[in-house]
């Protein structure tokens, strides 16, 4: 990683943590290093290198960028009558492919606190009597819950692929996955592990609007993005599918980085035309000609834009 530093971009720092079941590095670049290229820099490093780790070490790799002051918008849903879940059901594909088109954001999705994921839990006794690994049975998961390649047939001058669709769509399948037993009985995952659909306790957050549950809609731009740009956009979406939802739904903006900005701006132009007044003033005061100060008035302004356009040259 440290070799990725040259003239363009510079490594300041590289910090690695460890935890009971990975490694993490933070690699931190020199000011003005170009983002998309010092990620891809390293995307390559690592992934050129990963054919060398065990599989379950290359299913688990990931690389992404992040920066302290990149800012986010957020926005909560909130229904009295409808659950989360039937609340995410409802907004969710409404919003989410527009929010994809966004092009100043990083990362933006609706997220759902109470969202349900599966979660598979070993019994270790029962897998010691019947002689399983917990390898057995990660790769009969694997197997059962994506497509398979079949291979490919051709019939005079076309090819058709041939996919085998994957064979667990439902609890009910995840239990009745076949494992392969040392011991050479016939069994399957709901012998050896405990199978239920429930919120992820790692993940579950609450967040309430008005004293009612909420679902948020998070969005953060790319780095360099324009933050106002992208919270104006997203707003107008939401604004857009708005009419399209039933009257119970309710919205609420929590965090609007692109408000901030347009008070900002307009306080830096209401400061600008007082301290110009002000000048002119003064100006008027000491010189006791209007036309000497109308010009004077025009001259520095313009003076001072034809500075910072000579700066931006060169």
């Amino acid at each position: 990683l440290r070799s990725l530093s040259d003239s363009s971009i510079k490594i300041e720092s590289i910090e690695t943590s460890y935890q009971a079941d990975q490694a993490r590095f933070k690699i931190l670049f020199d000011w003005g290093a170009e983002q998309k290229r010092a990620l891809k820099e390293v995307e390559n490093s690592i992934f050129g290198i990963s054919g060398q780790f065990p599989k379950e070490m290359r299913d688990r790799l990931g690389v992404w960028s992040w920066s302290e002051n990149s800012g986010f918008l957020a926005v909560s849903f909130y229904s009295e009558k409808r659950s989360l879940d039937e609340l995410y059901e409802l907004l969710e594909p409404s919003i989410a492919p527009r929010l994809a088109q966004v092009p100043e954001t990083e990362e933006a999705g609706l997220w759902n606190p109470v969202q349900k994921e599966v979660q598979i839990e070993m019994q270790p006794e029962a897998m010691a009597a019947l002689q399983v690994l917990p390898k057995d049975v990660a790769a009969a998961v694997e197997m059962a819950t994506n497509a398979q390649n079949g291979g490919s047939l051709v019939v005079n001058t076309n090819t058709l692929r041939i996919q085998m669709p994957r064979q667990a769509f439902s609890m009910d399948d995840l239990r009745r996955i076949p494992l392969i037993s040392r011991s050479g009985r016939a069994i399957h995952l709901q012998d050896v592990a405990r199978i239920e659909l429930k919120p992820s306790a790692q993940k579950a957050k609450s967040f309430k609007t008005s004293g009612a549950p909420s679902l948020i809609l998070f969005a953060s731009p790319a780095p360099g993005g324009n933050i106002k740009s992208m919270s104006e956009e997203i707003l107008k979406i939401v604004e857009d599918v708005k009419p399209t939802w039933p009257p119970d739904v309710q919205t609420r903006v929590l965090v609007d980085p692109s408000e901030f900005i347009r008070n900002s701006i307009n306080n830096v132009f209401h400061e600008v035309l007082i301290a110009a007044g002000l000048a002119v003033i003064i100006l008027f005061l000491f010189v006791g000609s209007l036309k000497n100060v109308a010009t004077a008035a025009i001259e520095i302004p313009l003076s001072i834009i034809l500075a910072f356009i000579l700066m931006r040259l060169t």
